[in-house]
């Protein structure tokens, strides 16, 4: 599953929702973020330090995957066409687990490791495209009530929603010099 999740572009999906300048801003408070907490485990040595550095610095190299996507013409369409619908496979899949917990996460009644390559992709739908839930929601209904109960879970507004909080954006682009 998590290899499955991971496998969904959400760089590619920013530039091709938001257009270059807004994806390179974006992206660039992303890379801020990424690099810190790749800093961090590398300072504190966790017991899945192995782990969790691969997964940063997968994410980081994400972006060099999104570049591809910039350049206009047929490449960049079939980039974005393919990603929209490996997109639309994870979140039917998400929505397979979810229904087989109703009252949980994906993999039962608590979060997982598995919730934790998923939900970004409700994080990038929050930041990038709110509309898009609508779409989501309709066509796969047991998402809606799976956010609602990660939203309302103290670890997923502390690891996952702080950070798109305009207060932590406006420092991320500060911190990265971004111009007004």
């Amino acid at each position: 599953w998590i290899d499955f999740a991971s496998s969904w572009d959400e760089y590619m999906f920013t530039y091709g929702s938001m257009g270059q300048s807004q994806s390179d801003m974006a992206n660039g408070i992303r890379l801020n973020y990424l690099r810190y907490y790749l800093g961090q485990v590398l300072n504190e040595k966790p017991a899945d330090m192995e782990f969790l550095m691969n997964a940063y610095v997968n994410k980081i190299a994400g972006v060099s995957n999104m570049k591809r996507a910039q350049v206009d013409g047929s490449q960049k369409e079939k980039d974005l066409e393919e990603n929209n619908a490996l997109l639309d496979c994870v979140l039917s899949r998400g929505s397979e687990l979810v229904s087989q917990n109703p009252e949980g996460f994906l993999f039962g009644s608590k979060l997982t490791t598995g919730d934790v390559f998923f939900l970004p992709i409700f994080r990038i739908f929050h930041v990038v495209i709110p509309a898009k839930f609508d779409e989501v929601f309709q066509k796969y209904s047991n998402l809606k009530s799976y956010w609602e109960r990660a939203k309302a879970h103290p670890d997923v507004e502390a690891g996952l929603m702080t950070y798109v909080r305009k207060r932590h954006l406006a420092w991320a682009g500060v911190k990265a010099k971004i111009p007004k």
